[in-house]
């Protein structure tokens, strides 16, 4: 009975670990981009870039403070919008935006919309208000396959760094480890009503 106990706690460890090594945030550096338009390679973070490209603090570029860690970020090229996208599906935790530059104004603010879509249909959709401050904002959108990010008219760029995706969506256990965790809650009270049992025996 020990021995089935210590393989369910493992099994649980293991789906907990599994999960935790595949979230992953992108934080844009290693990327050579000194805002001049070096663009987000395809593959970067196992996904499809569309319009992204890479700013590293530079200062002949205000919207060059646009990371949050390390000293780059990525940026909407041409001030339209731009997309994310993978051939499977991929979850879209949070990620830190803020304004860059709008109607001649840089950090105007402005409303930034996202859409989540899988298989040629919107799932998700979020508005969210940027200023001229980095901002983390929390979507968990789950089993999607491209992320459009739309501006409300061309020439309005925005920063994003610090983008995490595959993270968890929820702090409730999966199915299978509600199951695993049900199987070994069972199994030890059986083992102690069988301790009862023999100790009742045993007076």
């Amino acid at each position: 009975m020990k021995g089935r106990l210590l393989a369910a706690a493992a099994v649980v460890a293991l789906a907990w670990t599994t999960q935790a090594e595949a979230q992953t945030t992108l934080d844009f550096e290693g990327i050579a981009g000194d805002c001049s338009g070096t663009a987000v390679s395809n593959g970067y973070g196992g996904l499809d870039w569309s319009n992204f490209f890479v700013c590293a603090n530079d200062a002949e570029y205000i919207g060059a403070d646009c990371y949050v860690s390390g000293s780059a970020c990525a940026y909407n090229g041409y001030g339209t919008s731009a997309l994310t996208s993978t051939v499977g599906t991929f979850t879209f935790n949070s990620a830190y935006f803020k304004s860059w530059f709008s109607d001649n104004t840089f950090f105007e603010p402005y409303d930034l919309t996202l859409k989540g879509w899988l298989g040629g249909n919107v799932v998700y959709s979020q508005t969210i208000a940027l200023t001229g401050s980095m901002q983390l904002f929390q979507f968990n959108w789950a089993g999607i396959d491209k992320l459009e990010y739309d501006v409300p008219n061309s020439g309005q760029w925005f920063g994003m760094d610090d983008m995490t995706i595959n993270g968890p969506t929820t702090v409730t256990p999966e199915p299978m480890t509600v199951a695993l965790l049900g199987t070994g809650l069972f199994g030890l009270a059986g083992l102690r009503l069988r301790r009862r049992k023999r100790d009742a025996v045993a007076d």
